[in-house]
């Protein structure tokens, strides 16, 4: 095989492989489910409630956590991996960030106020969460 031929094969198998790899990139991993923390029944104002929110490789589980107005909650968050930049959670209404050990459970105390969205994040806001407030 000529020196020639065998750079053509070459270079044609690397341009194969990075186009392969391109095509990789595109495409987005699908995202799991949104799992949600639903109100339970007869909840009223001023209630308290405590929600268990694991931190996993995934994210927040759940990453919405529903929640009557008034309501008060606490986010018994346990994270469960290093595979994540949720080492601490940062919720900006109410000016709260919380550092989250490995392996321990934190108490974070939130007050549902008005209806809407209390969003929650890591401290790189890559991953997210929210309580959703509704009347």
């Amino acid at each position: 095989m000529s020196r020639l031929t065998l750079l053509a094969v070459v270079l044609g198998l690397m341009a194969w492989g990075c186009v392969n790899r391109a095509k990789a990139v595109e495409t987005p991993a699908p995202k799991p489910a949104v799992q949600v923390a639903p109100v339970p029944a007869g909840a009223k104002a001023g209630d308290t409630r405590h929600v268990k929110v694991g931190v996993t490789e995934a994210g927040f589980e759940p990453s919405e956590i529903e929640a009557k107005t008034g309501e008060n909650l606490i986010l018994d968050i346990t994270r469960v991996t290093d595979e994540t930049c949720a080492t601490a959670i940062v919720i900006p209404d109410q000016k709260a960030k919380v550092e989250l050990p490995l392996n321990k459970e934190v108490q974070v105390p939130v007050k549902a106020g008005k209806a809407g969205r209390i969003a929650f994040a890591c401290p790189m806001n890559m991953v997210t969460g929210a309580i959703v407030v509704k009347d």
